[in-house]
């Protein structure tokens, strides 16, 4: 074998090299893999790498490249040990396109802060109810970014973080997942004011209102059928509940080209009606 050459270590976790063997540039991680590495040394201990990726297509190639050159190498490291520890706890190959956006995130998200600007997330306890287990191991890689960038980053990048796991779980893109975070938001806003009530969000009806609604999105997108073999009940028994389920069908229909079909407002109805029953 005939090892690895330094480009660049990153932090005392992390180096970006070059795979004489495979003739391709590679990101490693390890614990103590960069201490006291410089760039142009030859790296031959394979054993102490713990995760490797390697950057292989031009396109993700010039992306990262560009990212490497206006990033802090600190950032960067960081942000492999946590996509690291995201794959290790996952037991998933997260694909390569997390490698970009996250880092693209953070370095974005790290720059408003200096700027003074306040991060925000109106999603957050929504993507809390819809993205449980990844909004878990998104609160354990915020500790880690802030532990090694010496930052307070606020709760509110949790959910950030917890869509871009969740995308790269699921091969999405994350600004997928974060327009379905947004139209799930906009159809519970369309149901308040329906209902002119404000829906407790620590309530079990909301939440299966939320968990409904992704999957919901979810198979219109994909063009799955589902069966409602109590449609015809649903329109009759729970009449008002159902027109604000219409109205929430013809929202998304109007503003993001999303059709529903009558099974799933009828779905949506029964929601509604719990949260009526329950907050009266």
């Amino acid at each position: 074998m005939r090892g690895f050459t330094v480009i660049k270590p990153f932090n005392n976790n992390v180096i970006l090299g070059f795979d004489r063997d495979k003739d391709k540039e590679c990101v490693m991680v390890g614990r103590g893999i960069g201490f006291s590495v410089v760039k142009g040394q030859e790296f031959y201990d394979r054993e102490k790498i713990e995760r490797i990726y390697y950057i292989e297509d031009d396109e993700n190639k010039a992306k990262l490249n560009s990212l490497y050159r206006n990033v802090d190498s600190s950032l960067i490291g960081a942000t492999e040990e946590a996509i690291s520890y995201i794959s290790k706890v996952t037991e998933s190959d997260l694909g390569k396109i997390i490698h970009i956006t996250l880092l693209d995130h953070l370095a974005f998200t790290i720059e408003r802060i200096k700027n003074g600007i306040k991060i925000g997330n109106p999603f957050l306890y929504e993507t809390k109810v819809l993205y449980e287990k990844e909004f878990s191991i998104a609160e354990d890689v915020l500790e880690i970014i802030n532990d090694r960038m010496n930052l307070e980053l606020p709760k509110a990048e949790v959910g950030f973080i917890a869509m871009h796991i969740h995308a790269a779980l699921n091969n999405q893109k994350s600004s997928s997942v974060a327009t379905n975070a947004y139209i799930i938001q906009e159809m519970i806003t369309v149901i308040e004011n329906n209902l002119n009530i404000l829906i407790d969000r620590e309530s079990i009806s909301y939440m299966r209102l939320l968990t409904h609604l992704r999957f919901a999105i979810d198979r219109i997108n994909k063009k799955l059928p589902i069966e409602n073999i109590l449609l015809d009940s649903i329109k009759t028994q729970l009449k008002d509940s159902y027109m604000v389920a219409i109205a929430v069908a013809d929202y998304v229909k109007e503003n993001f080209n999303l059709v529903m079909p009558e099974e799933e407002i009828g779905y949506i109805a029964v929601h509604i009606g719990n949260i009526k029953l329950r907050q009266k």
